[in-house]
């Protein structure tokens, strides 16, 4: 059997992933960044956009290590279940999504992977974030790259904006 042929891109017949990928810098330590991006309730605080995020319910919890899952409600009824893949503290977070449902999500998407890596940058830390998601088929992905354009990436803006406001501090004050 050809390891390959389970990926989850290989399924949806397609080697195609679109990406989103948005970069920070932060007036805090990587600690305290790394920190506040890694905090359960976070997503339901600062990630902000339409379709709305209503809440989450954690399933295997706590969201503190790897393999902790729960499912993000959207208004709507759209549905996507998140589970944290590996970190290494105060450096670098991964997460999946998988089974997207309803509403905007309904038949595009297959599978996201997301990442935060996070550099000291002096005083400062500089935080990437970015996304993969592999379209549900290649029939999709004109329909995903928008969708990642429109709603998925207002979306990182926005958790970035709000984070750089909930820590930018002054840097002499430390």
């Amino acid at each position: 059997m050809n390891y390959f042929e389970n990926l989850p891109h290989m399924k949806a017949k397609t080697g195609i992933r679109v990406s989103n990928d948005i970069t920070a810098t932060v007036n805090n330590t990587i600690e305290r960044v790394f920190d506040f991006t890694v905090a359960e309730d976070v997503v339901t605080k600062f990630l902000k956009g339409k379709p709305a995020l209503l809440n989450y319910d954690l399933e295997v919890g706590p969201w503190n290590h790897s393999g902790a899952t729960r499912v993000n409600t959207f208004e709507g009824n759209s549905k996507l279940r998140e589970s944290i893949i590996d970190w290494v503290r105060p450096t670098y977070f991964q997460y999946m999504l998988t089974e997207f449902k309803g509403g905007v999500f309904d038949g595009l998407i297959r599978q996201g992977i997301a990442t935060f890596s996070l550099a000291s940058y002096g005083p400062r830390t500089l935080v990437n974030w970015t996304f993969q998601m592999v379209p549900e088929s290649s029939e999709k992905i004109a329909e995903l790259q928008k969708f990642m354009t429109d709603v998925w990436y207002p979306w990182m803006e926005s958790y970035m904006d709000a984070m750089k406001k909930a820590l930018d501090k002054d840097l002499w004050s430390a």
